[in-house]
């Protein structure tokens, strides 16, 4: 659901304007549609909400890093270094993130569902769009200003997890006061899968991305650390650079045509500028 006070607020579709191709293309990849499974956890974040909008926007770059941990233990497999992203973005803030798989021999379709469900993808998608969701190693993205998407396919989560396995993710952020946040997750699954499927889908996206996980025990950590560091006297008088990816030459074309400013890099804050954008605007500040 979603809300405002404005009264002159526009619908929500002219709202999401261009984004909406790519929620079409996020939601609706299998006909019987999704479903929440699990319910929704939640939890209260020390850092300034815009912290985890940003990383989810479109942050790429923090990824080897930050959670190292990951990649030892096998969970990313070997897309570090066999993937190429692409950023797209809108005016009023929307964005998302896909990174592919560029291995020729990898098939053309996404990964870690099940074959009956495959057999059914992509059924009432336009053909570009179901390209956006081929071969990607992820996609996570940003409704502006806080609805934050996500959805993998990791290999392996333990004894009781192994495999590569599809899941995707919601979350919503809302403002408790500048220092600190809340976060609600929800999982969702394809409706038409498999009963054994989908707890094994909502295993692995509690184990990556709950509000316990791999992830977020790496991440929540940083979104603390950055609003102590924002915090700190030099924070009010240094200027912060937005500058990655400005003037370094575009990768390959992407291999879907998509609506929206698509950016041919994996490495940039192009979409984070793009929300910062919006938001100094509707503040009534110069961006």
């Amino acid at each position: 659901m979603f809300a405002t006070w404005n009264p002159d607020a526009p619908p929500l579709m002219d709202f999401l304007g261009d984004y909406a191709w790519y929620l079409k293309a996020f939601f609706e990849l299998f006909p019987g549609g999704m479903e929440v499974y699990g319910g929704a956890h939640q939890v209260d974040i020390r850092g300034n909400w815009k912290i985890h909008a940003e990383n989810f926007s479109g942050d790429g770059y923090h990824l080897q890093n930050a959670h190292r941990t990951m990649f030892d233990l096998g969970v990313m497999g070997e897309q570090a270094g066999a993937v190429e992203g692409f950023v797209v973005n809108v005016p009023t803030g929307h964005s998302i993130r896909a990174q592919y798989v560029v291995d020729e021999g990898t098939p053309h379709i996404p990964f870690g569902y099940e074959e009956a469900l495959l057999a059914e993808a992509g059924r009432t998608l336009e053909q570009e769009q179901v390209k956006f969701r081929q071969r990607t190693s992820v996609i996570h993205g940003l409704v502006y200003p806080n609805l934050l998407l996500i959805t993998t396919a990791p290999l392996y989560f333990g004894e009781d997890a192994k495999g590569s396995t599809a899941f995707t993710q919601l979350r919503s952020v809302t403002p408790i006061d500048a220092h600190h946040h809340r976060v609600t997750y929800w999982s969702l699954v394809p409706k038409d899968a498999s009963d054994e499927w989908k707890a094994k889908s909502y295993l692995y996206s509690t184990r990556q991305h709950g509000a316990a996980s791999y992830f977020e025990a790496d991440d929540l950590e940083n979104f603390r650390r950055i609003d102590a560091a924002l915090g700190d006297q030099v924070a009010g008088t240094d200027p912060f650079n937005y500058e990655l990816g400005e003037g370094v030459a575009t990768a390959t074309v992407p291999p879907w045509k998509g609506p929206g400013n698509v950016v041919h890099q994996d490495l940039t804050e192009a979409n984070q500028r793009n929300m910062v954008r919006r938001y100094l605007q509707q503040m009534g500040t110069e961006a």
